[in-house]
């Protein structure tokens, strides 16, 4: 019993410290999941998508963090579990284009970036309005 609980243990150390080595740079080295662009203003796309994340969110135990930068016209949207702030789930960059557009980037490790695509153009477009049950497990407090 005891070698299965260290055993356990083990692999849980293992995979949490490998996770926590996903930093925000690595996952800005990786092509984007998805990418796409809109005619709405980016500060509306961003408050729509910050709206549905955190409703949405599908890892139960991650935060979503919202950032607007003005001044370079651009905002981010990424989910971390609580304490380690290294370990990224995904990140959505938004930026203005200047002619009135905004593009949508959305990078991600594991199976929660296929859950997050899967919704991503319709929040950002304010198409869907509520989570997808058959992506979503429950909808954050």
């Amino acid at each position: 019993m005891h070698k299965v609980i260290c055993g356990i243990f083990c692999i849980f150390a293992v995979s949490f410290g490998l996770a926590g080595c996903m930093t925000y740079q690595d996952l800005k080295t990786q092509e984007p999941l998805t990418s796409f662009e809109i005619a709405d203003d980016y500060r509306v796309v961003y408050r729509r998508i910050v709206s549905k994340a955190r409703e949405c969110n599908p890892v139960s135990s991650f935060i979503v963090n919202a950032d607007l930068f003005g001044d370079i016209r651009a905002a981010r949207i990424s989910s971390n579990a609580p304490g380690v702030t290294e370990l990224f789930a995904y990140v959505i960059d938004i930026r203005a284009t200047g002619d009135g557009k905004t593009v949508v980037e959305l990078r991600s490790w594991g199976a929660t970036g296929a859950k997050i695509a899967r919704n991503l153009k319709q929040w950002a477009t304010d198409t869907k309005s509520a989570c997808d049950s058959a992506t979503t497990s429950y909808k954050s407090p």
